[in-house]
């Protein structure tokens, strides 16, 4: 994709497109988009009906839903809203939000009571995000608040799986 000048047609639609989380930043926000779809179908593959999984909010983890098969019958519990409703069109899909304190710009929830919640639930599959990862900090999140829910989330599913793009390889 070559470089343009990121002057959106419908800055209206934009800005709503932007909240949703569908574009993160001006003038790379489709080029990263392929990529996180391309995350997203990967991870799709591992999921199998009866499966129970959490899923994380964020854009990346918005297209994991976008890729899972259509007909598939699974047990899924987000702290998103958005990831919510996708997944709500599939009638065998058994949607579940957890409860918490609100985060208008991630359109999700988090806190105290999102973790208590949580720890009454097990899984299979835990697809969280990151702001970052590197070799000294590991994986890291420039906000705490949703922090403790993905740390509740790592401890009680089999396994985590971890959906973020090369662009955030050694940040911290």
């Amino acid at each position: 994709m070559s470089k343009h000048a990121s002057k959106p047609y419908n800055p209206a639609i934009a800005n709503a497109f932007y909240l949703a989380g569908f574009i993160e930043s001006w003038g790379r926000g489709i080029e990263k988009m392929e990529g996180k779809k391309k995350i997203g179908a990967l991870a799709a593959e591992l999921v199998a009906d009866g499966d129970s999984i959490f899923i994380d909010s964020s854009s990346t983890c918005l297209c994991f839903p976008q890729a899972l098969r259509k007909n598939l019958e699974s047990d899924v519990l987000t702290n998103s809203f958005l990831i919510a409703r996708a997944l709500s069109k599939n009638e065998n899909m058994r949607v579940e939000c957890i409860g918490g304190r609100y985060n208008f710009k991630h359109n999700s929830v988090f806190g105290e009571d999102a973790c208590s919640y949580i720890q009454k639930r097990v899984g299979n599959y835990a697809f969280i995000s990151a702001s970052g990862i590197d070799m000294v900090h590991g994986v890291t999140n420039y906000t705490g608040n949703d922090v403790s829910v993905k740390i509740e989330f790592h401890k009680r599913f089999r396994a985590t799986v971890l959906l973020m793009d090369h662009i955030k390889i050694n940040l911290t």
